[in-house]
């Protein structure tokens, strides 16, 4: 089951990467749904990537909650093709990932 964590977001934090275009591999859930939600927070655009569709519906809309620009993929990182797809398709939706 999914943690709330409360982390400070002070006005300077929240842009500290704002403009910023990440990309958390198994960001649907755990450390890198964490990290992926912090990321937000601190104002980067943030794509995510898993094998479970429904954690990564729910993560997806958790991170658009921040307003800020948000892209969720299917997908297996120990699949080239996978990866590929992923940045291709990252990269369109959010701009080069920084």
């Amino acid at each position: 089951m999914a943690q709330k964590v409360s982390i400070d977001s002070s006005p300077r934090q929240t842009a500290l990467l704002l403009g910023a275009v990440a990309l958390v591999t198994g960001g649907n859930r755990g450390i890198g749904r964490a990290i992926a939600l912090r990321l937000a927070q601190l104002g980067a655009a943030v794509a995510i990537c898993g094998r479970n569709a429904q954690a990564l519906a729910a993560t997806e809309a958790e991170l658009k909650q921040s307003g800020l620009l948000v892209h969720s993929q299917i997908a297996d990182v120990s699949r080239s093709a996978d990866v590929a797809a992923l940045v291709d398709r990252t990269q369109a939706a959010l701009g080069p990932i920084s």
